[in-house]
C-alpha cells in the first residue's frame, strides 16, 4: 500500500509540475521544485538528531542465516519472542 501511495505522488507531483512549466513558466515551475527539495532537506536535517545509529555487524554474504542484521535488531527478537 505505501508503494502505491508514493507511486501515485510521484505522477500528480510530476504532472502538475509539467502544468505549471507548460501553462504558466518555466521559472516558475523550477522554483516550486527547488523550494519544495529545500524543504524536504531542511526537515531531514532538522530530524536527524533521532536517528539511531548502530554499528552493523555480520555479513549478509558470509552469514546468510543473520542476513547481515544488526546486533540489537537480534537482541531485541530474542527477548520479545
Amino acid at each position: 500500500m505505501n508503494l502505491l501511495v508514493i507511486y501515485v505522488a510521484s505522477i500528480i507531483g510530476s504532472t502538475t509540475i509539467m502544468f505549471v512549466e507548460d501553462s504558466l513558466s518555466w521559472g516558475i515551475g523550477f522554483r516550486i521544485c527547488v523550494a519544495l527539495t529545500a524543504e524536504g532537506l531542511g526537515m531531514m536535517i532538522a530530524r536527524m538528531r533521532f536517528y539511531r545509529r548502530t554499528k552493523a555487524w555480520g555479513s549478509a554474504f558470509t552469514e546468510p542465516e543473520s542476513g547481515g542484521r544488526r546486533r540489537e535488531e537480534e537482541e531485541d527478537a530474542s527477548i520479545s519472542g
